[in-house]
């Protein structure tokens, strides 16, 4: 086989994966969405890692954390590594745990989770996500304590890893429950990714983004640095 055909079939191999993946309906294309969430739950468990631990030599002091209270405990003891910052208003936390890393130490089975008087509400996301995948969680915050926002890139079969073509923003609210606590997703809004001034690789991730934790508790830097997601 010449070059040029090794080109072409290892272009195909590349888009291959992404292609099924943005094929597959996905909870983020109906709005608003059915709750996966359900009052008085406790934390889901990990999944089984897919690629190398949060811990691993390459990727320290970058990636994971340890647990700083009670909080952080309930997810640690469900088998999730945490990693970026915790965010907290009024009575309201929320913080990210992942399985594993891919190469270039951004999270794989990651999932964000939200607690209310130091009781589990539920997740942003109703599986784990991967890093790069469509409906992978990039960009998250609470405003305020009864209200969190979240951005999950949207792929389509053509689009480059570095670039999901379209960008979803859901709405959640936090409501009291019988059984307590309760995070619901209430909206859905797709629309194209806005081009960006940081290259190839995207936006880079907000404060409160899945990443390495930055100077003001959310990741630092942009795609292709340890731990964004994107």
């Amino acid at each position: 086989m010449n070059r040029s055909a090794l080109a072409v079939a290892a272009s195909l191999l590349a888009i291959a994966p992404r292609a099924a993946t943005a094929g597959a309906r996905s909870w983020l294309d109906r709005s608003p969405p059915a709750n996966w969430n359900g009052p008085g739950a406790k934390v889901p468990p990990a999944p089984a890692p897919a690629g190398d631990l949060p811990t691993a030599a390459r990727c320290r002091g970058g990636v994971a954390r340890p647990p700083e209270n009670a909080i952080e405990r309930q997810v640690t003891a469900a088998g999730w590594t945490l990693f970026g910052g915790a965010e907290k208003m009024g009575r309201t936390r929320m913080v990210s745990g992942c399985t594993s890393v891919d190469g270039m130490c951004r999270p794989l089975g990651y999932q964000v989770f939200v607690f209310v008087d130091g009781k589990f509400s539920g997740t942003l996301a109703p599986r784990p996500m991967d890093a790069r995948t469509d409906g992978s969680a990039n960009r998250q915050r609470l405003l305020s304590p009864e209200a969190v926002s979240a951005e999950f890139s949207r792929y389509s079969a053509t689009d480059a890893l570095c670039c999901p073509s379209r960008v979803a923003t859901v709405l959640y609210r936090v409501r009291q429950a019988d059984g307590g606590p309760l995070v619901v997703p209430t909206s859905i809004l797709t629309v194209p990714e806005a081009p960006s001034g940081a290259g190839s690789c995207g936006a880079p991730p907000t404060a409160s983004a899945p990443g390495a934790p930055g100077p003001s508790g959310g990741p630092s830097g942009s795609c292709g640095q340890a731990a964004s997601p994107r």
